[in-house]
This record gives C-alpha cells, sequence and structure tokens, in this order.
C-alpha cells in the first residue's frame, strides 16, 4: 500500500472514564464513506498486520483482546469516486476516526489503568499540505530509494549499541542490537508492557515504563551487566515516556494534570516534583532534553487538535514555538541532536506512511529527510556522532517494524535488523562503553 504521501502518529494520553466490560475489551473496526468498496490493512486481536483486502463499504471487523492492545486500520479508497471513514472502538466507547477522499488511516495504543484510560491515537488522511518551506529543502534530498542490506561488521557507527522494546505476541522485551557484528538478542523475559526505556547517561541505570495491566509506572533501575539488582518506583500511574536530564540529576515525564496533559521534571528519585508546562486543553508530552539540559522540546495539542512544536527552559520558564500549530497534523517524538543544534521529528501529513523531519533548534531551516514514504515510523534516533538518523518502520515483507538508517541529506538508506513476530520501538543508543558483549540469554526484570 505504498503512497508518496507523509503522515504523523499524534500520540494522545488521555484520562478516560471508560472501564473495560469484564477481562476482555471489544476491539471493532468500523469502514464507512459514500465509496463503494475500499482496500484495508488492519491489525488483527493478536497484533498481527493483515494482508490488503478490498470489501464492500459499510465494512466491520470486530476482535475480543485483553485491557491493553494496540490497533491500526488503513483504508485506500479503490473506487475512483466518494469518500472513505474509519472508526475504532473499545466496547462501545469511540477511540477516534478518520476520513478522507482518498486515505484514512488510525493507529494507536490502548490500556485500562484503574479507573483511567491511557490512549494513544493517529488520526491521518490525504487532504493537507506540508510546510511551507518545504519544496525547496526537499529538492536537495536524495530521490526515492530501496533500503540497502547492512552486510555484517559493515555498520560504521563506532561500535554503538542500539537498544529496543520489541512488541510481540509474547509481551514487551527489551533487545540490544550491536552495530558492530549486526548480532541482535533479546535481553530480557517477555513483561506484559513496556512503555519506554531511557539510559542514564553517565551511569548503569536505565528508566523504565512498564507494569502490568492497570499498573503502570515507571522505575529506576539500576543495572549490574545486564541484571537489575534494585528497581525503585519514581512515578504514578499517570506519567509516560520519563526522560533522564543529561547529567542525569533529573527525570521529565508527561503526565495527567489538573488542566490538560503536561511535563513535569523531577528529581531522579522521583521527588521534588515541578509542573513547567501548564495550559487548559492541551496535551503535552514525549519531552527531549537538550544536550546542555538547559530546555526541553516537546509536542503540543492545543485544543486537543492544534499540533504544536514547543520548547521550554526547564525551569518551566521562557516557553516558545518551534512551529505553529496545525489541525490534522503532527508533530511526534522530538529529538536533540548530540550538538543541541538541531531538532529532528517525525511528521504527519494525512495518510498510511510517514516521514522525518528535521529543522535548526530556533526552528528555521526545516527540511525533509525521508523522501521514500517509509511506513508507520514512531521511534527516530541521532547517531552518536550526529551525521544520521535511525528509525523504525515496518517490514513490507512481514508486516514487522525493523531498524533502518539514513543520513541527514536522505541518502544511504540502510536496513540494520529485525526480528520477524517482533515491532522494534523505543529506540535508543546505549552509553558509549557501558556493553562490551551482548548478554548470553535473557534476564528477568520485573517490578
Amino acid at each position: 500500500m505504498k503512497r508518496p504521501i507523509i503522515i504523523l502518529l499524534l500520540s494522545i494520553l488521555l484520562g478516560s472514564l471508560l472501564t473495560a466490560c469484564g477481562s476482555k475489551t471489544a476491539l471493532r473496526y468500523s469502514v464507512t464513506g459514500t465509496a463503494k468498496e475500499a482496500s484495508i490493512r488492519y491489525m488483527d486481536g493478536d497484533g498481527v498486520l493483515s494482508s490488503e483486502t478490498v470489501v464492500q463499504l459499510p465494512y466491520e471487523l470486530e476482535y475480543k483482546v485483553g485491557k491493553a492492545f494496540s490497533f491500526q486500520i488503513d483504508v485506500s479508497n479503490t473506487s475512483g469516486a466518494g469518500d472513505v471513514q474509519c472508526e475504532v472502538f473499545a466496547n462501545s466507547q469511540s477511540l477516534g476516526k478518520a476520513d478522507g477522499s482518498t486515505f484514512a488511516g488510525c493507529e494507536g495504543t490502548f490500556e485500562t489503568l484503574g479507573s483511567k484510560t491511557q490512549i494513544h491515537f493517529t488520526s491521518t488522511n490525504d487532504e493537507q499540505t506540508l510546510f511551507a518551506n518545504d519544496a525547496p529543502a526537499a529538492a536537495t534530498a536524495a530521490p526515492t530509494e530501496v533500503a540497502t542490506l547492512a552486510p555484517a561488521k559493515e555498520i560504521d557507527l563506532g561500535g554503538a549499541v542500539i537498544s529496543a522494546i520489541g512488541n510481540s505476541e509474547s509481551g514487551a522485551s527489551l533487545y540490544l542490537f550491536d552495530t558492530s557484528s549486526t548480532q541482535i538478542v533479546q535481553w530480557t523475559e517477555p513483561l506484559p508492557f513496556i512503555g519506554s526505556v531511557d539510559w542514564l547517561p553517565i551511569r548503569s541505570k536505565i528508566v523504565l515504563n512498564t507494569g502490568s495491566t492497570g499498573n503502570v509506572n515507571s522505575y529506576v533501575t539500576e543495572l549490574d551487566g545486564f541484571s537489575p539488582i534494585q528497581m525503585t518506583k519514581i512515578t504514578s500511574e499517570s506519567d509516560a515516556y520519563p526522560d533522564w536530564s543529561p547529567n542525569g540529576e533529573q527525570i521529565a515525564v508527561d503526565a495527567a494534570a489538573s488542566e490538560g496533559h503536561h511535563i513535569f521534571v523531577m528529581t531522579a528519585n522521583g521527588t521534588k516534583r515541578t509542573q513547567i508546562t501548564s495550559g487548559e486543553k492541551v496535551i503535552n508530552s514525549r519531552a527531549d532534553w537538550s544536550p546542555d539540559g538547559s530546555k526541553i522540546v516537546y509536542t503540543s495539542l492545543v485544543d486537543y487538535i492544534n499540533s504544536t512544536l514547543m520548547v521550554v527552559k526547564a525551569d518551566g520558564t521562557e516557553v516558545s514555538t518551534l512551529l505553529e500549530a496545525k489541525t490534522d497534523v503532527g508533530y511526534i517524538n522530538p529529538i536533540w541532536s548530540p550538538n543541541g543544534e538541531q531538532i529532528a521529528f517525525i511528521f504527519d501529513i494525512k495518510g498510511p506512511e510517514t516521514s522525518i523531519y528535521v529543522m535548526d533548534a530556533d526552528g528555521a531551516n526545516v527540511r525533509a529527510v525521508t523522501q521514500t514514504p517509509v511506513y508507520s515510523i514512531n521511534s527516530i534516533a541521532w547517531s552518536p556522532d550526529g551525521t544520521r538518523l535511525i528509525f523504525n518502520a515496518t517490514e513490507e515483507d512481514n508486516g514487522f517494524r525493523g531498524i533502518y538508517m539514513i543520513n541527514l541529506d536522505g541518502s544511504n538508506l540502510t536496513y540494520l535488523t529485525g526480528i520477524s513476530g517482533v515491532n522494534l520501538e523505543g529506540l535508543r543508543f546505549v552509553p558509549q562503553g557501558y556493553i562490551t558483549a551482548l548478554p548470553a540469554q535473557p534476564v528477568q526484570i520485573s517490578p
């Protein structure tokens, strides 16, 4: 289902009064519209992406799933006339919908957390325009190209090791990929859920957002080699995406507040928690610290609709807008370059594919990195030398997310690794020198 369209996964974390009926939730996809038929691709109740199927409209699918699940459906109008719409339901509660003349897509995750519901939702279609300054920038980038396979021991990343969250039917595990040997191994035994992981830059610790259904928290985990020796709970169940400050003394999270959803900063042991963003009907999320620790970049949904890219000083002062709000368009996972001069982010403009963009740290000189439409990117990371980006994307041959690398000018798109049956997400570079050999077998790591 290839189309030269760019999308963004709008990551929304909402408090909700919805509760699951019993131990199972009814996941339902509804496909409607004035078109007579459409081609659909969807994620089933086991988390597996289907092949493309042509259906007559209206059309529905329903699966019995647990209290935590992923969902995705892409709908392409094959009638040549009319429009299409997709909507996703958990029991009778609508999780969101999208409509478009040629394409509509919905994607995200759902989990009940006690009396609340944690939802990450994507709404995409085909009717938006790109940045005003996008055309000249895109003209300098590489044309469409097919990813080349990186031969063993030929990935020039200085021996770096990449960590990833691997989601499969067995649950969520942490994986390690050695760029020198091109070997990828499972580091941890499966857990019901891992939301994110971030490495302490200066010591052998990670901050892990994990837990069982209805009890997800963040834990500072001290490591002895690959084995956890202590896990300290630092957040409440409403927190997500904990991110270490460069000096390791603070952690930023996004969490529900009295008004909206905001960025909080706290000490590394979870104390002295301070809200640094504000506003009603705002969802601020996915914080990333600047390399000098003075600023935090994040995504913001104003009025729950208009996506904006923002930066704020770490003490909550001097909030500024890098990219202005746009309706039905979004920016996700902004991340600073190692030298602090640039910010990379994922951009969504209607459709089933995503694109990576880079801009100067002040919001100027916005330009596309990926010119080839790439399916379902939701994680990016800078190489340690700041010359390349790694990202995940769905592999066409097996329908699961693998890891790719690309130069900032869009050249040398390279496939690094992947595992059939596993979606690799939450990509991070392990601090240089911490890992000298990969683990021989998975270890237990649980709260």
